[in-house]
This record gives C-alpha cells, sequence and structure tokens, in this order.
C-alpha cells in the first residue's frame, strides 16, 4: 500500500525514511544503499544541503518515492528552489525554524 489509504475499515499508514549523511556520509555509498533497497518507502526526507543530494532525490522520484526536501538554511532553501526539484517534491520542511514551508514562501 502506498499512500496512506484506507483498505476496509482500517487505515494503512505512510512509510517514511530518512536518507540523512548522519545514517551514511559517504554520498556515493548512500546512493548504491538507496538504490538497491527492494521494498520503497512512501515518503523520504532528503536534506537539501548534503553532497549529491540532487541526484539521490532524482533517483528517488525514478522510483516512485516522494520525497519531502529538509531545508537546513536559507541557502539550502534557495538551492532548492534553484534546482528544479521544488515542483516535484511531496512537501518542504524548513528544520532550522521547525515549520512547513511552501514553495512560493521560498521564492518571494
Amino acid at each position: 500500500m502506498r499512500g496512506g489509504v484506507a483498505r476496509g475499515s482500517r487505515r494503512v499508514s505512510r512509510v517514511s525514511l530518512s536518507t540523512s549523511s548522519a545514517i551514511e556520509p559517504d554520498p556515493e555509498r548512500r546512493y548504491d544503499l538507496v538504490a538497491g533497497w527492494t521494498e520503497l518507502p512512501d515518503l523520504v526526507t532528503a536534506n537539501q544541503g548534503e553532497n549529491d543530494i540532487l541526484a539521490l532525490c532524482d533517483l528517488l522520484i525514478a522510483r516512485g518515492v516522494g520525497i519531502e526536501a529538509g531545508l537546513l538554511s536559507l541557502d539550502d532553501a534557495r538551492i532548492f528552489v534553484e534546482s528544479g526539484l521544488a515542483p516535484r517534491c511531496v512537501g518542504r520542511f524548513d528544520m532550522a525554524t521547525g515549520g512547513i514551508l511552501s514553495t512560493s514562501a521560498l521564492i518571494g
């Protein structure tokens, strides 16, 4: 099940994971590990300030995984918007202030 859709009378929860460099600091190894996932989550939080994160996001999106962009700084937010990734994400999370941001709030 993907997307938290109800089955019968019960609700099935979405599965969300992190790709944080705190889990695997080597960006090439992290990419290879994620590329090898045989069971996919519904959603992944991807911290936009991390090395090679855009390639990892492209891989996940191509595999049908939703991306929630973790924005650790204003620079991360600007790079995120300029990258063209913003419209392809299911959400953005401003980790610096703990708030959810809209793309329009980042741009203007």
